[in-house]
């Protein structure tokens, strides 16, 4: 199981506790940070499948985690994650730039859906976790998430939950307004 609270918790404690303005800064490439996700991703994996920029649709989204469909039924076979990252390198601090990079956020679930990303996911697969990460310097990131689902591999998939935009990590996301993605009671996937 992949326990999405806590990989964001790190990542952000990543960027804000440990790198320097020397490692990350105005100006950082969005790959810079792809790739800590990307390794991040790929130490907690627990058997999923970790994609890298895979052609999916009319683009590449930056990462797409599944579970192989060979494993037992009750297992998170029918799941599945799909990875957005922005960065936004502009001046503002403080309330304008959580709101620029929360802008973002939108910005990149407007992409997943314009690019039909969707489309690189296997059919086993049922159920998805969209998240959207933007990045600034070594502000914390800002995450935004939906859930989306299908009947089957023939179905396209329908929102469910979300496409809000959390300022810190998901584990804040409120169970009682439906908000609770595609995980059990401790936020694993």
């Amino acid at each position: 199981m992949l326990n999405i609270p806590q990989i964001t918790s790190y990542l952000g404690k990543l960027i804000t506790k440990a790198t320097s303005i020397r490692d990350i800064g105005i100006g950082t490439p969005e790959n810079v940070y792809h790739m800590m996700c990307l390794s991040i991703l790929y130490a907690a994996r627990n058997d999923a499948i970790v994609r890298s920029q895979p052609e999916s649709g009319k683009g590449y989204p930056d990462i797409l985690v599944y579970w192989p469909a060979y494993q037992p039924e009750n297992s998170y076979t029918k799941n599945a994650l799909l990875f957005e990252f922005k960065v936004y390198n502009g001046a503002e601090q403080g309330e304008a730039l959580q709101k620029k990079m929360e802008q973002m956020v939108e910005r990149a679930f407007v992409q997943v859906g314009r690019q039909d990303y969707q489309r690189g996911i296997p059919d086993h697969a049922l159920r998805m976790a969209e998240i959207a990460i933007c990045f600034s310097a070594r502000e914390t990131p800002v995450f935004g998430y939906r859930e989306v689902k299908r009947e089957n591999a023939e179905c396209e998939w329908k929102k469910v939950t979300g496409g809000g935009v959390l300022t810190s990590s998901l584990p804040e996301v409120s169970a009682e307004k439906g908000e609770a993605m595609i995980v059990d009671e401790q936020y694993n996937i």
